[in-house]
């Protein structure tokens, strides 16, 4: 049985220069892998990879990280994370997580996230 997650954050600061900003948005961003379980006998390393995307009129930087399950082949785990670059003192951080799917229809699904994403301030 796989579980769809979806979470949005949205962070700012009025105190914070921008580099403090980003360098905590950053490190935040990067070390997030969403608390699945499985252990190395189970599952395989996720395989990233990191991409800047232009979509609906923002910057953003999208990674999308699969897993296998190494004692069900063709299922996977997917995390997809993305982040606004468009202002100095505001982001918004959107994960999805998507637990014993096919790559393809997760592949699909994370691509139906990213085009819907918006932003109106």
């Amino acid at each position: 049985t796989g579980a769809i997650r979806m979470e949005h954050r949205l962070s700012s600061t009025q105190v914070l220069g921008a580099v403090r900003f980003w360098a905590k948005m950053e490190q935040d961003f990067d070390r997030f892998y969403g608390g699945f379980g499985g252990d190395e006998d189970h599952m395989s390393e996720f395989r990233c990879q990191n991409q800047p995307v232009q979509q609906a009129g923002l910057r953003l930087k999208v990674v999308l990280c699969l897993r296998g399950y190494r004692d069900f082949p063709g299922l996977y785990d997917l995390l997809q994370r993305q982040i606004t670059l468009n202002a100095a003192d505001t982001a918004l951080v959107s994960t999805l997580s998507l637990t014993g799917v096919s790559r393809d229809e997760g592949l699909r699904f994370a691509q139906r996230f990213l085009e819907a994403l918006s932003w109106q301030p």
